[in-house]
């Protein structure tokens, strides 16, 4: 026999540009592995330098078109920090609901439209809709609901324009957020219909341990407060994440890659939260898992696919709590621009997702870095791949290039998001993988 060369020339169902290349010697022995990530860096951190303050959340919008609410939030959290800013009840229940109608939103789009193809045996949405149209009508319908939150509150579906610095520009009235509330009932149906059909699943067997990383609060399911936690017992206020997880680059990918300093790779995301925060899920979803005996003490990571499905049941309940005991009368919040340093750490759809920024004294941003939550599962990614392929080696190549393109599209990766640094070798910047 001869060596093999496997390679996923463009991972589809993902957002960005990537691949894969597996090099299986004469015995099908795995001698290499690598996620190629050629999208090319958009270098945001350069892009703030020089920015006034105010101008941050909606340049940092721009990073993503799925989750671009969550990159606003952990702005103006890192930058309030800065300038003293304390937003009232009133703003800090709305913003989570804010947060929230993007977990919504892409966790559908994640689990109807590109993942569950994958464990249903079919290529893409369209198949699946021939057989299973009620499931992809629950999806869509759950989408828009995600989407329909997010115009309400930020002004638009994508790149919303209203969270500023201490609230927002414009909120609605209270009748419309009843109304919401209703809309939010009526497809809680929806949510848990869909949760239980994809509890049926026969999901892959997967053998194996790892980290898992997310924020964590004692009183709520985190969003946007709290310390970031870890299976392996650590506990970090934001700005103590950069001492314990380091950044690093491989010759063949234009995005960063994490690991924690002390040695392991992690992973970040609705299957690592769910793990780590299980009590503080809202009741009618922990009482859904229980009742559909759902397990997530296990490392499997194809069960992420359920923890999306129980987050957006979690998040119609929550979202619904959240609008009743948002206080009625807006408030005002006045501050005056000074210097300084923060970090914030929030949930996005795809896991923790880290800001840190320093102002002068006139409010210009000095210095920025953003650690998104793909740029953290990379690693992990990959060594998921090395752990997998070695039990499939014996398989067809073109099988082989399948489970690998599954079990990446697993993560719901954002390429995008991830290719924003600034400090690169440039020769390396342009190459395409060959």
């Amino acid at each position: 026999m001869h060596q093999s060369r496997v390679k996923v020339d463009y991972l589809t169902r993902v957002e960005g540009e990537g691949g894969i290349e597996i090099l299986l010697d004469e015995e099908r022995k795995v001698r290499e592995i690598k996620v190629h990530i050629f999208e090319p860096p958009r270098f945001f951190e350069g892009i703030l330098k020089g920015r006034r303050c105010e101008e941050v959340p909606d340049i940092v919008a721009r990073i993503c078109g799925i989750c671009p609410v969550s990159y606003q939030m952990a702005a103006l959290k890192a930058l309030e920090r800065i300038l003293g800013i304390k937003p009232g009840r009133q703003v800090r229940l709305l913003r989570k609901v804010f947060a929230l109608s993007q977990w919504i939103q892409s966790h559908s789009l994640h689990v109807f439209c590109l993942a569950l193809p994958d464990f249903l045996g079919y290529d893409d949405i369209f198949q699946m809709a021939g057989k299973h149209r009620d499931l992809v009508e629950r999806g869509l319908r759950l989408k828009k609901l995600g989407n329909d939150i997010t115009s309400m509150l930020g002004g638009r579906e994508v790149h919303p324009v209203s969270a500023v610095l201490g609230g927002f520009t414009k909120l609605p009235p209270r009748s419309l957020r009843e109304d919401l509330i209703t809309q939010l009932e009526a497809r809680q149906e929806d949510a848990h219909a869909a949760l239980e059909f994809i509890a049926g699943l026969a999901l892959p067997a997967w053998e194996g341990e790892r980290v898992f990383g997310a924020l964590s609060h004692p009183e709520e399911y985190a969003i946007d407060e709290g310390r970031w936690r870890t299976s392996t017992g650590l506990s970090l206020a934001p700005e103590e994440f950069p001492d314990y997880v380091e950044e690093f680059q491989v010759s063949y990918s234009n995005a960063l890659r994490c690991r924690l300093k002390d040695g392991p790779y992690y992973m970040v995301g609705p299957l690592a939260r769910v793990r780590l925060n299980f009590e503080q899920l809202a009741p009618e979803a922990q009482r859904a898992a229980l009742r559909l005996n759902l397990n997530f003490f296990h490392h499997n990571p194809y069960h992420s696919i359920v923890a999306r499905l129980l987050e957006i049941v979690h998040a119609i309940e929550a979202c619904c709590e959240y609008l009743e005991e948002a206080p009625e009368k807006e408030e005002t919040i006045s501050y005056e621009v000074k210097g300084g340093e923060a970090a914030s750490i929030v949930e996005a759809p795809r896991g923790s997702l880290f800001h840190w920024y320093q102002l002068n004294e006139r409010g210009f941003v000095q210095k920025a870095r953003i650690i998104a939550p793909t740029t953290q599962n990379l690693h992990r990614i990959e060594q998921d791949l090395r752990e997998l392929v070695p039990a499939i080696a014996g398989e067809p190549d073109g099988e082989i290039a399948r489970s690998c393109a599954v079990a990446v599209r697993n993560y719901d990766p954002c390429i995008s998001c991830a290719t924003h640094f600034l400090t690169k070798i440039f020769h390396s910047v342009f190459s395409r993988p060959h």
